[in-house]
């Protein structure tokens, strides 16, 4: 869901053009499977350089600046348990 501050900007003139993309990734663990989970949040700029370019929020995650799920990390607190 798009914020009302984007809408109004991706609305406005002039059009938007997409100038790259952030990828993020994390590590997640399914019983006796590892996968990553690749986030791809395309950016998009202005072509005239009159706003900043833009780039969709980040999921949110369990521990900030971590590439852990939270699958895995509750698979670590109960392997730790045992």
């Amino acid at each position: 869901m798009m914020s009302r501050k984007l809408i109004a900007l991706v609305t406005a003139a002039p059009p938007w053009c997409r100038q790259g993309q952030d990828i993020s990734e994390q590590i997640d663990i399914v019983p006796m499977q590892v996968r990553v989970i690749r986030n791809i949040r395309k950016r998009y700029g202005c072509p005239a350089s009159v706003h900043a370019p833009i780039t969709a929020a980040l999921p949110p995650q369990p521990l900030p600046k971590s590439n852990a799920s939270s699958d895995f990390l509750a698979m670590l607190l109960a392997a730790r348990v045992r």
